[in-house]
């Protein structure tokens, strides 16, 4: 099952979703899920984004692509041959933003929350992103891969407002990228007052943030990707008692 990490038309977490619901446990338990970098791929230039093409788990497990690792994948559930890939079963096998490393994981469910003091204020219209720091990489760095989401306290002056938001890493504010070039939207109906929202799904990631480099959220009022999709009305929207939850590897 291969699915886009940087895929900006079908992001990550919905090959997650596929995977989880559309196999029964017994069926997933033989199945082997690739993520790779590549897909519907946008620019992203504004937020500006990081990450490469590549599929390395595909090259780790069989050796050449993803149609490599599906003839080896057939041979082994088919004809029985022998191989390797019985260990990689019923296994989530993500490609790294820099295409660097496959993390092999049994489970993408968050397993780590990080909080913020932070306040956020965003212009609803024009406006440039905002980073708020989450983390600081010790010595060893800091891998993050899997599910991300986010709970916050919500306050709109819009009326129908959006923000779009996703993790970002970096030296600093000034240098920070959004990971694998994805964002997803926060979605305001109305004006609101200290509104709580949990469990705002955020893209679905695999990142190696070396030492010393920082792990962000970015919030943005626009999204390259989401051309027109922005706010509808002018207005303000504040972002408080930020809470993200993600999967430490």
């Amino acid at each position: 099952f291969g699915q886009g990490l940087t895929d900006s038309l079908f992001n990550q977490t919905q090959g997650f979703k596929n995977f989880e619901n559309a196999l029964t446990p017994a069926a997933r338990a033989q199945s082997i899920f690739v993520g790779y970098n590549g897909g519907h791929v946008l620019p992203s230039v504004f937020p500006q984004g990081s990450g490469t093409s590549g599929d390395v788990c595909s090259a780790t497990l069989a050796g050449g692509n993803f149609a490599a690792l599906t003839i080896k994948f057939f041979n082994h559930t088919l004809k029985g041959m022998p191989d390797t890939l019985g260990a990689a079963e019923g296994r989530y096998h993500l490609a790294t933003a820099s295409n660097a490393a496959c993390v092999d994981l049994a489970s993408v469910e968050p397993n780590t929350t990080l909080t913020s003091p932070a306040t956020v204020v965003t212009d609803a219209g024009p406006g440039g992103p905002q980073f708020v720091e989450l983390a600081t990489a010790g010595a060893g760095g800091l891998r993050v891969a899997g599910k991300v989401s986010l709970d916050a306290t919500v306050t709109s002056t819009a009326l129908d407002g959006r923000v779009f938001l996703a993790l970002a890493t970096g030296t600093s504010a000034l240098d920070a990228k959004i990971v694998q070039a994805n964002m997803l939207p926060l979605h305001v109906t109305g004006p609101t007052l200290d509104q709580s929202v949990a469990e705002v799904e955020l893209p679905s990631v695999a990142v190696d943030v070396p030492a010393g480099q920082k792990l962000f959220l970015a919030v943005s009022p626009f999204a390259d990707s989401f051309f027109g999709h922005g706010s509808r009305v002018p207005g303000a929207i504040t972002l408080s008692a930020l809470v993200v939850h993600l999967h430490q590897a």
